[in-house]
């Protein structure tokens, strides 16, 4: 998605990565360019260009369906509402080790859990048994998730600074948790925002498209 043809052009791939986001289950995006504004915090002009240039062919397009184009109106008679053209293709750009591996993690958060609930019921000291272990490639080390950390969004901007060549390096994870932490039930929307916008620390976004914190 980064580097395809859509490369340099700033609202088409950020407006795009938002439309897989907030589309439903078959990728069709039933919202105005207003309310597109509204969850993501972007001005709205620079909503409507980046859904103009997604609504493009594209002959240099990897895809050539609907002649490269990303976005098809649902309805001609509305100049709102769209399908996702290759929506399942964005969908499965996951590396599949990363998700194997995810899966895993998955699995063993679950039994960890399970056997700390077990613990915590026999010492009653539940409230001290919250943090669960999880192993990252980089860097070959454990750390642990601090209560209150989203994983499924923690996951996601951990692997994103490693695919940018950037990764948060061990010695910075903790600081990393936590700032991501502090933004509570936002968290998987600022990761989706920051890795929208290319951006290498947390920024919250703004209904007037200002952030108000980030982690470097």
């Amino acid at each position: 998605m980064w580097d395809g043809s859509l490369y340099g052009k700033l609202e088409a791939s950020a407006v795009l990565m938002a439309c897989v986001t907030l589309c439903n289950a078959q990728g069709i995006l039933d919202m105005t360019p207003e309310a597109i504004s509204g969850r993501t915090g972007w001005p709205v002009e620079f909503v409507r260009k980046g859904i103009s240039e997604l609504e493009q062919p594209d002959p240099r397009s990897r895809t050539p369906d609907d002649d490269g184009r990303r976005l098809a109106k649902l309805d001609e008679h509305r100049d709102w509402g769209w399908l996702i053209v290759n929506y399942e293709k964005y969908r499965s750009l996951y590396d599949p080790d990363v998700v194997k591996s995810q899966t895993r993690e998955r699995v063993r958060r679950h039994r960890e859990r399970r056997n700390a609930v077990k613990r915590d019921v026999t010492d009653g000291n539940a409230s001290k048994r919250q943090a669960l272990s999880i192993k990252h490639e980089e860097g070959k080390s454990d750390v642990t998730l601090i209560p209150g950390l989203d994983s499924e969004s923690w996951n996601q901007w951990f692997t994103y600074r490693a695919a940018t060549k950037k990764p948060i390096k061990p010695p910075s994870i903790p600081a990393a948790m936590r700032e991501l932490a502090k933004f509570g039930e936002m968290q998987a929307e600022v990761v989706q925002h920051s890795i929208a916008n290319s951006y290498q620390g947390l920024f919250a976004p703004k209904p007037n498209g200002k952030a108000v914190s980030k982690w470097e």
